[in-house]
């Protein structure tokens, strides 16, 4: 079935049912382009992507090439100018080197999806100057604590990639204690 068929959730829930999760190597070769993998148009400043494969290959495509993946494993914006939140972010990590996950309040600009902006932003160091960011809401604060970030990053990665806007605490806890325990969140 041709990719470009399929609607953005339903390529987004056959990614799950396959049960494939990119790996921080393929996200950082994805994302190490300013443009368009597939036709190679450049990205503008706040332009919409999806990450996602094509064939066997992680690729981060705009708007133009959306429809040509297969398997979609999460959308963003395209942001090229300073932002408070990058800045944030990168001293923070500087500064606890041994983390690659972190939540934090989310900033007020941080709000690019036209609706209600996320209190609490998910993210994931994949290397210096290279970060995938999600928002969500969650019921009360949590811990900004290694496994608990980096388990509540997958989950959200998970959820968003199968199309849910809702995760159940049951899912979080779940992930936590088995990343706590030495397995795999």
């Amino acid at each position: 079935m041709d990719g470009g068929s399929l609607t953005r959730q339903q390529r987004r829930r056959a990614a799950r049912e396959r049960g494939r999760r990119p790996t921080d190597d393929e996200f950082r070769a994805a994302g190490s382009r300013d443009d368009c993998a597939l036709c190679g148009r450049p990205l503008r400043d706040g332009a919409w992507t999806t990450i996602g494969y094509v064939g066997a290959r992680l690729v981060v495509v705009g708007d133009c090439c959306g429809s040509v993946i297969g398997e979609a494993w999460g959308f963003g914006v395209y942001f090229t100018a300073p932002a408070a939140w990058r800045e944030d972010d990168r001293r923070w990590f500087a500064a606890n080197p041994t983390r690659s996950h972190r939540l934090r309040r989310a900033f007020e600009a941080e709000n690019v999806l036209g609706r209600a902006a996320p209190t609490w932003i998910a993210v994931r160091q994949i290397e210096p100057g290279k970060r995938l960011r999600l928002g969500f809401e969650p019921p009360e604060p949590l811990p900004n604590a290694e496994p608990v970030a980096h388990a509540l990053f997958d989950v959200l990665a998970d959820a968003f990639a199968a199309g849910y806007d809702a995760i159940p605490l049951r899912d979080v806890i779940a992930r936590v204690s088995a990343r706590g325990s030495g397995g795999r969140a």
